[in-house]
């Protein structure tokens, strides 16, 4: 068991990750443009009903983002490494479109070449192209290497949020695909 929760009760461990999930879940989902608030998230999630008036789509994605959740406390949970197959579990419980295309794989790496626009400090719009999809297995294999690591000796509270910092810069620096809405 965790040793985050582990001297919790059993009540106040179900509720204290169920919190951390509604919120995480809201969060997560708000920055994508999910329009449900986190009084909705808890909602949708505690009772199992929709928000009149709200998109179904918003709603699944809170489902399919909780369901995620809680696979990750089950890797807190796993003695052994993460493989690929984890991460493509992950995200194919995450996103929840009901059409897929061959541009938009769902639970296997990129294929498709992918950009982000910045402001740069001469206050220009530049383009900063991802890495190429041939690339990326190999720089995830990397990254799973470097996760595997972390996960298998004890950090201290700054060094948890340093290798936090790493691994989440890492990965959407390799994997980032924006959103279509």
């Amino acid at each position: 068991m965790n040793p985050f929760y582990a001297k919790l009760d059993a009540d106040i461990k179900a509720t204290l990750l169920a919190q951390i999930r509604n919120l995480w879940t809201h969060t997560s989902t708000a920055i994508e443009g999910n329009s449900l608030t986190l009084g909705d998230t808890a909602f949708v999630l505690e009772e199992g009903l929709t928000v009149a008036g709200k998109p179904l789509r918003d709603h699944q994605e809170i489902y399919g983002h909780a369901k995620a959740i809680e696979i990750v406390y089950a890797w807190m949970d796993k003695q052994s490494s993460l493989q690929e197959e984890d991460l493509f579990a992950l995200h194919r419980t995450v996103l929840t479109e009901a059409v897929m295309d061959i541009y938009k794989p769902v639970g296997k790496w990129k294929n498709e070449s992918n950009f982000t626009n910045y402001i740069g400090n001469d206050d220009r719009q530049h383009l900063r192209e991802f890495p190429a999809p041939k690339k990326v297995p190999t720089l995830m294999s990397q990254w799973l290497e470097k996760l595997n690591q972390f996960c298998a000796k004890p950090l201290t509270g700054i060094n948890a949020v340093g290798a936090y910092a790493s691994l989440h810069l890492d990965f959407v620096t390799v994997h980032h695909r924006p959103r279509s809405r």
